[in-house]
């Protein structure tokens, strides 16, 4: 995909809230990689009297440095949940890490296939006790 991008005759590209960072290295142009939990953590900052007493949540581990990133924006506390894939497409929740009780879950990740981790995530998270789960995601696949 890099290079017929490259080969259509862009000479740079503009992309929005890349799976891995890594993947700018795949171009020969110079990519400009824009990334949206700030906006996220934004809208939460401008109505926090709606949302109070917060946890963000990773619902997986590859959602950990987005997560801990717009919890230290929102300066609140962060929720990593440990998952396991026992096969293609479906996964188990093996541990949660960190307290959701009595808090408004946010629930942060990048993108959604088919949606069995988020909606593993937040059963569990309601089952631990959070009030209410709300959930920013930049894509589905």
């Amino acid at each position: 995909m890099a290079n017929l991008i490259t080969k259509a005759g862009a000479d740079r590209l503009l992309t929005v809230d890349l799976h891995a960072d890594q993947i700018q290295g795949f171009y020969n142009i110079p990519v400009d990689h824009l990334v949206g939990y700030p906006l996220f953590a934004k809208y939460f900052v401008e109505h926090k009297n709606k949302y109070k007493n917060l946890a963000i949540v990773a619902p997986d581990i590859g959602a950990v440095k987005k997560a801990t990133k717009m919890a230290s924006l929102l300066n609140t506390s962060l929720v990593i949940i440990d998952k396991e894939r026992q096969c293609h497409n479906e996964s188990h929740v093996f541990c949660v890490i960190g307290e959701v009780k009595d808090k408004t879950a946010i629930l942060v990740d990048d993108m959604i296939d088919t949606g069995g981790t988020i909606a593993n995530a937040a059963q569990i998270i309601k089952e631990k006790g959070a009030k209410r789960n709300y959930l920013c995601y930049s894509r589905t696949a």
